[in-house]
């Protein structure tokens, strides 16, 4: 009974990820509980984690630095893409928002990092211009696309400090 209440709820976890209900990394700790819950009852764990690939390009990580900028006159945003779909062309490109995720394709395009949009994993990075902001906390939005669909966009926040509004 155990093992069927575990089963059907690990099933129900995975679901939520591929529906983009539950972040992946917690639903897969979630499982592994469950495995090692099943183990410890002397019973052989019937759990399996997979990691659910997203449908199409996905955003991995994103940074800034420096953040705070502490009067920096350039912060760099990177962010890492991938696209987990064969047969469409890796990543293609990459953008910028500000202030909020705008249409698809309408952002300030990034840079890929070594100088061309040409593998499944890709390195992009753009340079701003802290001062142009004032002091305030600058939300921005990046999205990855491949040959056919955008990623959804992530954010992070930069902390622009006092001194990087033109003071200096």
């Amino acid at each position: 009974m155990l093992r069927n209440l575990l089963a059907r709820a690990s099933r129900t976890l995975l679901r939520a990820t591929r529906e983009n209900l539950l972040p992946r990394g917690l639903a897969l700790a979630l499982v592994g509980v469950a495995g090692r819950a099943l183990a410890q009852g002397n019973e052989e764990p019937l759990v399996t984690c997979y990691l659910v690939a997203p449908p199409g390009p996905a955003l991995l990580q994103l940074t800034a630095f420096p953040d705070p900028t502490n009067g920096a006159r350039v912060v760099r945003v990177t962010a890492l893409g991938r696209n987990y779909l064969p047969g469409r062309g890796g990543v293609a490109g990459a953008e910028l928002f500000i202030g909020s995720a705008g249409e698809p394709g309408t952002g300030t395009p990034m840079k890929p990092g070594d100088g061309a949009f040409d593998s499944d994993s890709e390195w992009v990075y753009l340079d701003l211009n802290p001062s142009a902001y004032g002091a305030e906390t600058l939300v921005v939005y990046v999205s990855v696309r491949d040959s056919t669909d955008w990623s959804p966009p992530m954010s992070l926040s930069i902390i622009v400090t006092e001194g990087d509004s033109g003071q200096r």
